[in-house]
């Protein structure tokens, strides 16, 4: 399908822009090859998550609104490669930073197996080799809705996933309980605004990390925060911009002068 301006997707639902738009889209999704009678629903109230009937869209889209963010519209049919259309949305709407968005991107092929662009909402059987391969295309498909999802609208800096993501990060670097985790996220529902997409528990929060096959694994990083020593510099001795050393320098001691081992090294950051 030609890219097509997403322009009416941040009016207001009174607006005639929004309502045209509403039809357009719905021609779209239900224009998708395997498509039968009911595909996810993008409003605000469904966000994705309950499969509907053209007519039932039409009508959540006209009294809810639809999913702002939701501007590539991968779970309807949307190629994820789909350069054209991507680049027009990121001029429309700003959106997240594309380093994080990319990396985020590499998240989801490391933990599903196979390149991102293979996973088109018509070819769901295709994903997956070892279990259930329905199960898997719903599960990235909802890591992806997630990805896509504003923190709360407006909100540039993270979409749900990344922030989740960061915040496991740091539990993971601090060793903080569970227990804990899960008031600091409270804290965070609390704190931002209303309408944010923070999950209400610890349990669901870690569900969707679950989802990503992510370890608690440490990586050493430049102490002048250039770069983590992973993928290509995964075997670096400095950094390769700012030529920092990777290690820390050894301390003298008594047990070092004795003895014939060499000494372990350390690195300078572990993030």
């Amino acid at each position: 399908m030609e890219s097509k301006s997403r322009e009416w997707m941040q009016c207001k639902k009174n607006d005639p822009r929004y309502k045209i738009g509403v039809k357009q889209f719905i021609e779209f999704a239900f224009s998708q090859k395997n498509v039968k009678d009911v595909v996810p629903c993008p409003c605000v109230k469904c966000n994705n998550e309950r499969r509907k009937c053209r007519d039932e869209i039409e009508l959540d889209l006209l009294k809810f609104g639809i999913v702002k963010s939701y501007t590539r519209w991968l779970r309807h049919g949307e190629s994820i490669i789909d350069q054209t259309t991507h680049n027009n949305i990121i001029n429309e709407s700003n959106e997240f930073q594309e380093h994080e968005h990319d990396e985020m991107l590499d998240m989801l092929h490391e933990a599903f197996g196979v390149p991102i662009e293979n996973y088109v909402e018509g070819e769901r059987n295709k994903v997956s080799e070892g279990g259930d391969p329905k199960d898997a295309a719903e599960a990235f498909y909802k890591l992806m809705g997630d990805l896509e999802l504003e923190l709360y609208p407006g909100c540039k800096q993270f979409s749900k996933l990344s922030f989740l993501v960061k915040l496991f990060h740091i539990k993971c670097l601090t060793g903080i309980s569970d227990k804990s985790l899960e008031m600091v996220l409270n804290l965070f529902k609390e704190a931002l605004p209303k309408d944010n997409t923070l999950p209400e528990s610890y349990y669901e929060a870690e569900k969707i990390i679950k989802n990503l096959s992510l370890e608690s694994i440490k990586i050493d990083a430049c102490p002048n925060n250039c770069i983590l020593f992973w993928k290509e510099p995964a075997d670096a001795n400095e950094c390769v911009k700012c030529h920092a050393s990777r290690w820390k320098k050894n301390e003298p001691s008594s047990e070092s002068s004795t003895s014939q081992s060499k000494p372990k090294k350390i690195p300078s950051k572990t993030m």
